[in-house]
């Protein structure tokens, strides 16, 4: 009662602090609104003497002291022309008091005050989890050049920052002095502190350990990580689930249908006094009735079932750096029927380590006629690698810069191909380097099929190769290595156990595919694709697992190229390392990367589903009893309250079991 508007302002209420929030104790108005009910409840004791009957008037001071807050949120309502359980309560004491029974108009008014206060304990935890989420972003930052301290929104990109032991990063950006240990465990979970010294990142929102260390500003306070991580906090409160559109409609049409015959009740039996022996007792009996009727006509256990179900799980993803935005994607995956996961950087930890490079024996190819050594096949391959921004470019210059090679400078018309590699003019000479692909369309397969069948085997201990031409002839052959996540096997053995079928997506070939496919535990690779064809076998897995019971599809992506496939999925899933595009496209983040992750999104979604359809039978049966009795003349005011209450209480309680989740048993 009254909880789904304080669900919808948990990111306020977190902000603000409020002490009563987490008071153990009712505050004072509700506790001298309950000494004065005590005495009141001596009236109704059988064997009172009548004299004692004049205790009722003991109810006026629970009243009093209880109603100002239900009249302040009522006549807020009145003000939005809305019909809320304020009201509905109000009126309720209003009409209690008219007919003498202010003892039962006190029972009300105390009971309701109790029963918010109890609300706010119940979900206390909850708001505390997403308070913990919103205090991760700093306020203020310390400028390195005259130690001011200044708002974080007017530090600028490029700003050199003085950040001392025990303070968090204010800003995302690059060590330039000192070195130190940083806690990243509030944004990716890691519980060891992370080294940290000139030239490496640093996020906001993490905490500095023990050194001083003055940083460069690579984002402003908009862009920074911590204000993306309460971006997508806030985005989660706000998207409503298909379950909870249809429970506040039912609400929508339940209330103003239960007031109008609760007026109806309470009205037309005056207009049949005197017929057929009807009385005004009877008439006034009606009226009693009516006020019950008033009582039970808000749904507020229905109300919340769907939203208190979807702040807690929200909350333990949250803590346990997974963010989903909004309980709409919760339900997508409680019905999750197949994953579809991007093979490097995703499926594999994206370090690649070069682990064959050689030439092509007997080449003739000659510049500036001379023949190509192994040396310069290397400056070549180096120069154009070292304008490219894919994973395997770093290792591959690194590579060649530990064999001593100088990389050129004169590089120009540099040219991504898409699903095949790369190509350059290297002081004025045509160089590729690609893939398969590359090498089928060129001919070298056909041409160097020694090279070939080397890659081939390469390939098959899950190598991904490469290629390198000059003038479009082959001089080089390589092969790094991407090394599968260690969790990776056992996250997709535990989906396969959850009927949730795996699929890699990968531009490899197939046989460094199906090598990986067996390592990682996966039920299917697609191989050779270009970043569409990801999109399109998105829509086939769709088509494939349509009639099934599970018929949802996601897509686990860390790359610019992951956008469209994370668009196109039921729910786009992002690794936390991946880029701002692939964050941004997706529904979910893991913000630690680890892939059991997954396993537990799924069963957080699932236990989601099952504690609303739990709550969902519990405040319709409550309410087909409560009716019942009414109609049966059966119920009293301060029953219907309290079944009401406890109704309400045991929806809460129900949907807080689920904060007591840990996603350590699904590890293990």
């Amino acid at each position: 009662m009254g909880l789904e508007a304080q669900l919808k302002e948990d990111l306020q209420a977190a902000q603000s602090a409020d002490p009563t929030t987490h008071s153990k104790w009712p505050k004072w108005n509700i506790i001298v609104s309950g000494l004065f009910l005590l005495p009141a409840l001596v009236s109704y004791a059988k064997d009172a003497d009548a004299d004692l009957g004049y205790l009722k008037y003991a109810a006026i001071g629970t009243i009093l002291f209880g109603i100002p807050p239900i009249l302040k949120k009522a006549w807020a309502s009145l003000r939005r022309c809305a019909i809320d359980v304020n009201i509905l309560m109000t009126t309720a004491v209003i009409g209690a008091c008219a007919m003498g029974d202010f003892t039962e108009g006190g029972e009300v008014v105390f009971l309701f005050a109790i029963s918010e206060w109890l609300e706010q304990r119940a979900t206390a935890r909850a708001r505390d989890m997403i308070a913990a989420v919103l205090s991760l972003k700093p306020d203020m930052a310390v400028l390195a050049a005259n130690d001011e301290e200044v708002p974080v929104e007017q530090v600028e990109v490029g700003t050199l920052l003085k950040v001392l032991p025990g303070a968090k990063i204010p800003l995302d950006g690059e060590v330039t002095y000192g070195s130190t240990s940083i806690d990243e465990s509030a944004l990716t979970g890691e519980s060891k502190p992370i080294k940290k010294q000139k030239g490496d990142t640093v996020m906001s929102g993490t905490t500095n350990s023990d050194g001083m260390i003055e940083i460069k500003t690579t984002s402003n306070a908009e862009d920074s990580t911590a204000s993306k991580l309460i971006e997508l906090v806030e985005e989660a409160q706000t998207k409503r689930s298909p379950t909870q559109q249809i429970v506040d409609q039912f609400a929508r049409v339940y209330t103003p249908i239960m007031v109008i015959s609760a007026i109806l009740m309470a009205a037309v039996p005056w207009a049949f006094i005197g017929v057929g022996g009807w009385n005004e007792t009877d008439a006034m009996g009606m009226v009693k009735r009516a006020l019950e009727f008033l009582v039970i006509a808000c749904p507020c256990a229905l109300v919340i079932s769907t939203p208190i179900v979807y702040v807690c799980t929200l909350a333990v993803c949250a803590q346990n750096n997974m963010l989903i935005k909004g309980g709409v994607f919760l339900e997508t995956l409680a019905n999750l029927g197949a994953i579809a996961i991007d093979k490097t950087g995703t499926l594999t930890q994206g370090n690649f380590q070069v682990v064959e490079l050689e030439m092509v024996p007997n080449t003739r190819i000659e510049v500036d006629g001379e023949p190509i050594d192994e040396k310069k096949m290397l400056m070549f391959m180096a120069s154009v690698e070292n304008m490219s921004q894919h994973p395997m470019a770093r290792p591959l210059v690194d590579a060649a810069l530990a064999q001593g090679v100088t990389i050129s400078k004169d590089v120009s018309d540099f040219e991504v191909i898409k699903g095949e590699g790369v190509r350059s003019k290297v002081m004025g000479t045509m160089v590729q380097v690609g893939n398969f692909r590359m090498a089928k369309r060129l001919g070298w397969t056909k041409e160097y099929p020694a090279e070939a069948a080397k890659a081939q085997e390469w390939e098959k201990q899950a190598g991904t190769i490469g290629f390198v031409g000059v003038d479009s002839a082959l001089v080089g052959l390589l092969c790094v290595n991407d090394k599968i996540r260690d969790e990776a096997g056992e996250a997709m053995r535990q989906l396969a156990d959850l009927g949730v079928h795996t699929v890699m997506l990968t531009g490899d070939n197939d046989g460094a595919a199906q090598a990986i496919r067996i390592q990682a535990n996966m039920g299917e690779a697609k191989s050779e694709l270009l970043p569409q064809d990801k999109t399109t076998n998105i829509e086939l897995i769709k088509k494939d697992i349509q009639y099934q019971r599970r018929s949802k599809v996601a897509m686990v992506g860390d790359g610019i190229n992951d956008t469209p496939a994370l668009s196109a999925s039921d729910i786009g899933i992002a690794i936390g390392g991946g880029t701002a595009a692939a964050v941004d496209t997706a529904d979910a983040v893991l913000q630690n990367s680890n892939l059991l992750n997954l396993p537990t999104l799924v069963i957080l979604g699932r236990r989601c589903q099952s504690k609303i359809k739990q709550n969902i039978l519990i405040s319709v049966i409550s309410k087909v009893i409560m009716i019942s009795l009414v109609a049966a003349n059966l119920a009293t005011l301060w029953l219907a309250v309290l079944a009401d209450v406890g109704t309400m209480l045991l929806v809460v309680l129900n949907g807080m079991t689920l904060l007591r989740f840990k996603a350590a048993h699904v590890h293990e």
